[in-house]
């Protein structure tokens, strides 16, 4: 178990389909109230995996996009695009 503020989170390491994982994030993000006004798109991008941690994916999804959208003042757009390359998966967000 991780304990993040005062918060334990499971330490379980799994495939993680990355692709879904974000669009569930942003599907949960949009309903955030310093989200609501902005705009949050991913365009289509091919599927992604990878090991990881999901819960702890999730909470920095979720911290991106928050912190994406509070640069915009919750009136701009987020777009998150994901990639693969050879050894490494990136995620831009803009």
């Amino acid at each position: 178990m991780v304990t993040i503020e005062n918060v334990r989170i499971p330490d379980e390491v799994a495939e993680v389909e990355l692709d879904v994982l974000v669009r569930e994030v942003v599907a949960l993000a949009r309903s955030h109230m310093d989200v609501r006004g902005a705009t949050v798109r991913v365009p289509v991008n091919d599927p992604v995996t990878l090991r990881g941690n999901k819960s702890m994916l999730g909470m920095m999804l979720l911290n991106l996009i928050l912190n994406a959208a509070d640069a915009t003042r919750g009136r701009g757009r987020v777009d998150i695009y994901l990639r693969h390359t050879d050894d490494s998966v990136v995620m831009n967000s803009t």
